[in-house]
């Protein structure tokens, strides 16, 4: 069905940014892992861990989309797939794979806590600040460093671990 109208989030980046959009509506499961916004806590069914999902539970709730991130989440993805669930898996891990695959219109790294920000927007910038080293903007349109493939670039910002522990969902 498009638009999708029942959607199951199990990330909490997607639950968050389907709140932001006021798409909350359409969210029928979420991960346990979701604490961002505090409501969707509230109003939303958990139905997976983060590795691990309850896929009878997701099958009752009868989504027309599921939204999956990383390979972590393959097997899941897999076994949704083979009874017939349309799934999104995204599987970002590096500031190059946000900047050439997600269409954010801005994206900061900050000192503290290595927090980074992703803005979206209707007419995105498509711009990418640091306030780490290297200080200033990595890119934008009009950069030479804008277009193609930005692996060498962006090899010095960590990458995402599979053998970094998971902490537990949250109760």
């Amino acid at each position: 069905m498009f638009p999708p109208s029942r959607i199951i989030c199990l990330t909490e980046e997607t639950v968050e940014t389907l709140y932001l959009l006021g798409e909350q509506d359409r969210i029928v499961g979420i991960s346990g892992y979701v604490v961002r916004p505090p409501q969707a806590r509230r109003e939303k069914p958990r139905v997976s861990a983060f590795t691990s999902a309850k896929i009878g539970k997701i099958l009752s709730l009868q989504p027309d989309l599921v939204l999956t991130f990383s390979d972590l989440q393959a097997d899941i993805a897999t076994d949704l797939i083979r009874r017939g669930i349309e799934v999104h898996a995204f599987n970002q891990r590096t500031v190059t794979g946000i900047h050439d695959h997600l269409p954010y219109s801005e994206l900061q790294f900050f000192p503290k806590l290595a927090a980074f920000n992703i803005g979206w927007h209707e007419r995105p910038k498509r711009r990418i600040d640091s306030f780490i080293p290297p200080r200033g903007c990595l890119t934008r349109p009009g950069m030479e460093s804008h277009e193609g493939d930005h692996s060498q670039a962006y090899s010095f910002f960590p990458r995402y671990s599979r053998e970094a522990p998971m902490p537990p969902p949250v109760p």
